[in-house]
């Protein structure tokens, strides 16, 4: 993986990342996500599940896509 580009609007990034490496981040969320809302469900910010959440559905998303783009 590595970083592209840097946009200075609201903060946007590009990067270049690999098939092995967006399952490799799926697969930590897929580990670490009971963990981190057992330690955040005490929060008082609703915000602090969103973010890994959101990602993590942006990380599905592009997987799909890739994999659908190789079985064509």
């Amino acid at each position: 993986m590595k970083i592209v580009d840097i946009i200075p609007r609201q903060i946007c990034v590009k990067i270049e990342i690999s098939k092995e490496d967006t399952q490799s981040l799926l697969d930590f969320f897929e580990k670490c996500m009971p963990l981190y809302v057992k330690v955040y469900s005490d929060s008082v910010t609703d915000d602090s599940l969103s973010v890994p959440t959101e990602f993590n559905q942006m990380l599905a998303s592009i997987l799909k896509e890739i994999k659908e783009g190789d079985s064509r």
